[in-house]
């Protein structure tokens, strides 16, 4: 079995493998139990507590693990004292940007993130080459996977949540939105207005990528994941996949590939 954990912008989450079944996920967690290692924004309260709950709930659910694998976007402090604390529990493997990849980098700078690469693996793993991740979380992301396996790059722009905060931050009037809702064309109030433009902008800046994507690219799969991923799904044509756990998927995969080098 393997603990695979995604230290992201937005929140940390974790899931357990045993072989190619996700059997425990902090979202499944029970709430009495969230308490003792999620803080209201959603980040890990205390990395020691949040390792004791762990394997308290593997040894209610008769589970045996000692592999870990995890990616983050957090500090290198953060993240040596965060691989210390864990590695008196388990085998800890971090995914960098160095790490060995199942598939060619062609990434020209190592400012890459964990995220997206792992992202990248998951699609990789999951549905093969030639493929569009687009991640809609705490920023946009799109990055390609080409027929022959070969990671080219993308791009980011501003999330749902971004846009929001800039009208409100950088005007004087402004009202601050935070609910991504169904919205018509034309607004007929300030806030209607706000979430018309960012809303319905953001999803045809989504449409219009994808539309470029499948012209330079024939046959090109896309595969959306992230946060404010299925609502944007629902704006979409059929055949587009969606993966919740893509980033999980993807650090398993990495992780597998990388025991298997080393035997």
């Amino acid at each position: 079995m393997l603990l695979a954990i995604d230290r992201g912008n937005t929140k940390d989450k974790f899931v357990v493998f045993d072989e190619n079944k996700i059997i425990l996920d902090s979202s499944n967690v029970p709430n009495e139990k969230k308490k003792f290692f999620v803080e209201k924004n959603n980040f890990f309260l205390d990395i020691n507590e949040f390792f004791l709950v762990i394997n308290k709930l593997l040894l209610h659910n008769k589970l045996d693990l000692t592999e870990c694998v995890f990616s983050s976007v957090k500090s290198d402090e953060d993240n040596r004292e965060f691989v210390s604390i864990a590695s008196q529990y388990y085998n800890v493997r971090q995914i960098t940007f160095s790490t060995p990849l199942p598939f060619k980098n062609l990434y020209k700078s190592d400012s890459l993130g964990t995220d997206r690469i792992c992202a990248v693996a998951g699609a990789n793993c999951l549905f093969g080459t030639n493929i569009l991740v687009i991640d809609v979380g705490t920023c946009i992301t799109f990055d390609y996977l080409n027929n022959e396996n070969c990671y080219l790059g993308g791009s980011i722009s501003p999330s749902f949540r971004i846009k929001f905060e800039a009208l409100h931050n950088f005007t004087a009037n402004l009202p601050l939105i935070t609910s991504i809702d169904e919205v018509d064309l034309i607004g007929n109030s300030t806030k209607d207005c706000i979430q018309s433009g960012v809303i319905n902008g953001t999803i045809n800046e989504i449409v219009q990528t994808i539309n470029l994507y499948k012209q330079k690219y024939k046959g090109v799969r896309i595969v959306i994941t992230g946060g404010d991923g299925r609502f944007v799904c629902k704006h979409l044509l059929d055949g587009v996949e969606y993966e919740e756990n893509l980033v999980f998927w993807g650090l398993k995969n990495i992780y597998e590939y990388n025991e298997q080098k080393n035997k």
